[in-house]
């Protein structure tokens, strides 16, 4: 009996032998990452083909095959140098990527970072140790299964040592497969991305701990954000009002990242989801990881760097946390801020014994942010005025990249009108209006500090383009809303708790005009003039025209301004708030409106 032949893995005519195939070549290929970087892709080539093998400079006799694929003759061969060029980009594209999860790919991930690799073998147990200045990562493998990870710190004494535990837990779980259907392990061995990601960071905080210790830079601020959330927790209504309107809420070594984290912002915040709801997958979070980076060179001639360098301390706040703000002009007293302080400067100066060597440290803080936000240019140049800006696009094309039209169609779906068990769907089809003031923007990833009082006014514009781009997504971003709902007296009741049921918020009994079949056309136009404005016009179940503006303003504060023609009737401005607070999608507040009218 002949042996069958697996698709695709037939010798081409120009082999010499033919090629088995191993389940390790799968994801292995890096044509999809080439493609990326080259114009002139190499899709056709495989790494279960010697067309591949020629790719990379092997004879195969009869022919040569280049990068881009093509056969060619040797006399058609580019000179040595643009070979050798080609093959270092190339080399340097498959360097760029961590690997898969073994003791071998470690290491060698560890060594190109530049950290000391140190490899013990016993009773079938090998234990890799990678060392830095400060911190010792352990970990035992049993084959290139991971079986145990500690982490600790040789110079970090007090906190930074004290949550080591932690963040060797972080990694530990990062070299663990994970399955992705029930009980059901995946058939790739899982990357080591993560991994890479979180042991960079800490190293690059270890590389730029010369004069002073950064991790414990970071920690003693980490300290002081612990009692400015704690008060705000106390005192400005819980959790969720310290987290969304306040400083913030600082966490270390937490979902997947090593280091200090501070969350500002999460999905529909006044639905009050508790904190075990955080770690489903598809919650959204807003947050930024606490980091140090390099101090950047002078660039022709002009400083960069307009930020103070990394100070060392847990004293960035009094112990009383708030203090009254005087007004100057009245004398009288207004509102409790931060009771903010500030380090000493000479902590500064890198004491090495000779005084003309003094000079801060390399090293400045830096707000990563996870997820990146888009900003409008002007929002960024507020945040950043020394920002060389590049990747700028309006703001359409970077929020929704490969769109090449303003208008999308979404279904939602809602219960039956005459039966709460059954189900039907409308059908909405939106248009951008961008092109008379188009709004230019770019992604945002990072934002360097001088000071964590810094940190507030950041997150209250990160806060208001969040919900701008979550807004936008609802409408452009290719969802679809399911949308339970319960009867109540046929009617909703404009000053309905929509903490409590968000769903008796389409509780009438009369139908759209979207249920026909008909998809509801509704425009929506960018007016950045005030705060940042969305115009929304749609047609009513009457065949008039509803014209209303959403206002996005600072620290996400959501205003809805009514068409003059409709401030006197059924509809209720205040309401219409609370419903486009609790939902945050554009297409649940038009269907809530025309239910009303």
């Amino acid at each position: 009996m002949t042996t069958p032949k697996m698709a695709d893995m037939t010798p081409t005519p120009h082999a010499t032998g033919s090629f088995g195939f191993s389940p390790a070549l799968l994801g292995q290929s890096p044509a999809a990452l080439l493609a990326k970087h080259r114009s002139s892709p190499i899709a056709s080539a495989t790494f279960n083909s010697p067309g591949t093998l020629a790719a990379f400079g092997v004879d195969l006799r009869a022919g040569v095959v280049n990068v881009a694929g093509n056969v060619s003759t040797p006399s058609q061969l580019p000179p040595d140098e643009n070979k050798k060029r080609e093959l270092a980009e190339i080399l340097k594209l498959l360097a760029s990527k961590p690997g898969r999860i073994s003791v071998y790919a470690v290491e060698r991930l560890a060594k190109r970072m530049g950290l000391d690799t140190y490899k013990d073998q016993a009773s079938g147990t090998t234990t890799l140790s990678l060392a830095a200045k400060m911190f010792l990562l352990d970990i035992e493998f049993i084959g290139d299964k991971v079986e145990h990870v500690q982490l600790s710190f040789e110079k970090a004494a007090g906190l930074s040592g004290d949550l080591a535990a932690q963040a060797a837990a972080i990694f530990h779980k990062s070299l663990i497969p994970t399955p992705r259907v029930s009980d059901r392990m995946s058939l790739l061995v899982p990357s080591l991305y993560d991994f890479a990601d979180n042991l960079s960071s800490l190293y690059r905080t270890d590389k730029l701990s010369t004069s002073l210790n950064c991790f414990n830079a970071i920690t003693g601020i980490y300290q002081s954000l612990c009692k400015i959330y704690e008060y705000e927790r106390d005192n400005m209504g819980g959790e969720i009002a310290a987290l969304c309107f306040g400083n913030g809420r600082p966490r270390m070594h937490t979902r997947g990242k090593v280091g200090l984290s501070v969350d500002y912002w999460k999905e529909r915040p006044s639905l009050g989801v508790e904190t075990e709801e955080e770690q489903k997958p598809g919650y959204k979070l807003w947050r930024v990881l606490i980091e140090v980076e390099e101090t950047p060179p002078d660039f022709g001639g002009i400083n960069m760097n307009t930020f103070t360098a990394v100070r060392v301390s847990n004293e960035w706040v009094s112990d009383e946390i708030k203090k009254p703000r005087e007004d100057h002009l009245f004398g009288d007293m207004e509102e409790l801020i931060t009771d903010w302080l500030e380090p000493p400067v000479e902590e500064l100066m890198d004491v090495s014994g000779d005084p003309s060597q003094q000079r801060p440290p390399p090293a400045r803080f830096v707000a990563r942010l996870d997820p990146p936000v888009v900003l409008p240019l002007h929002d960024q140049l507020e945040l950043q005025p020394s920002l060389i800006a590049s990747g700028v696009g309006t703001l359409e094309s970077v929020l929704f990249p490969g769109q090449t039209q303003n208008a999308a169609y979404r279904k939602l779906h809602v219960p039956h009108e005459a039966s709460s068990d059954t189900e039907e769907h409308l059908v909405h089809r939106y248009v951008l209006h961008s092109h008379l003031k188009p709004v230019y923007a770019r992604q945002v990833t990072k934002v360097p500090f001088s000071h964590p009082r810094e940190l507030l006014p950041i997150f209250r514009t990160l806060r208001q383009y969040a919900v701008v781009g979550s807004l936008l997504e609802s409408c452009f971003g290719g969802a679809s809303q399911k949308m339970p709902f319960r009867k109540e007296n046929g009617h909703v009741d404009p000053g309905l708790d929509v903490h409590d049921d968000l769903s008796s918020f389409l509780n009438d009994d009369h139908a759209g005009d979207s249920r026909s079949g008909e998809a509801l056309p509704v425009d929506i136009t960018l007016e950045p003039e005030h705060g940042f404005g969305l115009r929304v016009v749609f047609p009513t179940k009457s065949q008039s025209i509803t014209n209303l503006q959403v206002q996005v303003g600072k620290n996400a504060e959501l205003k809805v301004l009514l068409s003059p023609t409709e401030e006197g009737g059924n509809l209720d401005a205040k309401a219409v708030e609370k419903v486009l607070r609790a939902c945050e999608d554009i297409g649940l507040m038009v269907e809530w409106l025309r239910r009303q009218q």
